[in-house]
């Protein structure tokens, strides 16, 4: 789901949105890595009051943290109708219509995401911050992420925005 005030076309399935012409507190993670430039969230929903609520992540095994990642990506692609698919390995992409997002959990509940853009470097941007960071392909399969994010290592291809 999105955090989208004004409504419109929240999946920046138009291309309007993009780093030059989106202010960068305006998205986080998700939105920059999948390409909305809008604030993304694998999963939230709002109560009676119209507050958002993160679904609970947080994992203490390895399976229950194998679970919880494959809820959000499922529920990633159903957000993403039919333009985001699961792949076992960076073979499976197509190089010429989609581009890689690997996406992971943190064991307190948190999530993250990290694009391969078109040089071959791997980017990532946390949460509200205006700083798109490089990190290398090591780091991006490592045993974390930013020392915090720990769960499976998910490769999702998407259509090239």
């Amino acid at each position: 789901m999105f955090r989208d005030d004004c409504g419109i076309d929240p999946f920046n399935k138009e291309n309007k949105r993009n780093l030059r012409n989106t202010p960068k507190k305006s998205y986080n993670c998700g939105g920059y890595a999948l390409g909305t430039f809008s604030w993304y969230c694998p999963h939230d929903e709002k109560d009676g009051r119209g507050i958002w609520h993160m679904y609970d992540y947080s994992f203490t095994s390895r399976e229950e943290a194998w679970i919880k990642t494959v809820y959000a990506v499922s529920k990633m692609i159903l957000d993403f109708e039919g333009n985001l698919r699961m792949i076992k390995s960076l073979d499976q992409l197509n190089k010429l219509t989609e581009r890689v997002v690997a996406f992971r959990l943190s064991s307190d509940g948190d999530f993250h995401y990290v694009r391969k853009n078109l040089n071959g470097h791997w980017y990532h941007k946390r949460g509200a911050s205006v700083d798109i960071l490089e990190m290398s392909e090591r780091e991006v399969f490592n045993t974390n992420w930013c020392g915090r994010y720990d769960g499976p290592i998910v490769l999702l291809a998407i259509k090239r925005f």
